[in-house]
């Protein structure tokens, strides 16, 4: 558990640097323009469709719930906007997540590792159509439980344990994959995985406490809806946030645990390498 929230206080401080906040913002504003532009195109029709299962549902119990948890029946114009958004963001969030773990996370890896492992031997254990993959299903998994779990956040504690649980989930399989990419072979791989999957698992529930804050925006109800263009931007910057931190939390969890591993071996052992794997 030391070495987990040391690798969080890392991740944690480490987002500071210069390399590390540009970083959060380049993934964000493309996944921005991305659905921006999808958006502009097909944002009418969208909010249409949603405006005619709102009205279809005037009387659900539910849909009445949701309006007075959120400010009363005074929002009932503006639910089929607000929905929309709620849906695109985890899209957006998701795009971002991809680039960071794909594109991102090998430049926080070399990041970590030329300033606080310099001498880890990188035997590349992964491949990118391995990586891809792996960020393609988990992020996909991750968008499909938020945009299901969306009713259940109107309810007190449980609003707050389904992202989280979600989030971490979501992170600690994407990440713990990522982190050791560049430098692992495929035997330690899958071996530091499977041996440090409750501490990973750990780092991402603790992780996803982080990532709850983007969800709290959506928490204020009413106000929520009146700023809701500003709500969504921070939101999903703030996931980009999360996104780099997690990595660079992994990452010193991951290349610790892995230096650690090879110390123990004997020589023999440590100069040799295993194929690579594709997921």
């Amino acid at each position: 558990m030391q070495r987990t929230l040391l690798a969080f206080v890392k991740g944690l401080t480490g987002v500071f640097h210069p390399r590390m906040l540009l970083l959060t913002l380049v993934p964000f504003l493309i996944a921005g323009a991305i659905w921006a532009a999808v958006g502009w195109f097909l944002w009418d029709d969208w909010v249409a469709l949603l405006s005619q299962g709102v009205a279809a549902t005037r009387d659900s119990a539910t849909v009445s719930w949701m309006l007075k948890a959120m400010g009363g029946d005074g929002v009932r114009t503006l639910l089929a906007p607000l929905l929309g958004m709620l849906l695109v963001v985890p899209l957006v969030a998701a795009t971002a997540l991809v680039m960071i773990s794909v594109a991102g996370m090998p430049f926080i890896l070399r990041h970590v590792g030329e300033r606080a492992y310099p001498t880890l031997a990188r035997r590349r254990g992964a491949s990118l159509v391995g990586s891809l993959t792996n960020a393609l299903v988990v992020t996909g998994l991750w968008a499909l439980l938020w945009v299901l779990t969306i009713p259940l956040w109107f309810i007190p504690l449980v609003g707050a344990i389904i992202p989280l649980l979600i989030s971490g989930w979501a992170t600690s399989r994407l990440m713990s994959f990522d982190a050791l990419a560049e430098h692992a072979d495929a035997d330690e791989h899958r071996a530091l995985r499977r041996d440090h999957r409750w501490p990973l698992l750990a780092l991402g529930v603790l992780m996803g406490c982080f990532a709850m804050a983007p969800t709290l925006l959506w928490m204020f109800g009413a106000l929520a809806v009146i700023f809701l263009p500003v709500t969504a931007l921070v939101a999903i910057w703030l996931y980009a946030v999360v996104f780099v931190i997690s990595g660079l939390a992994f990452a010193h969890y991951s290349l610790g645990a892995l230096a650690a591993h090879r110390a123990r071996l004997p020589q023999t052992q440590k100069n040799e390498t295993s194929p690579l794997i594709q997921a």
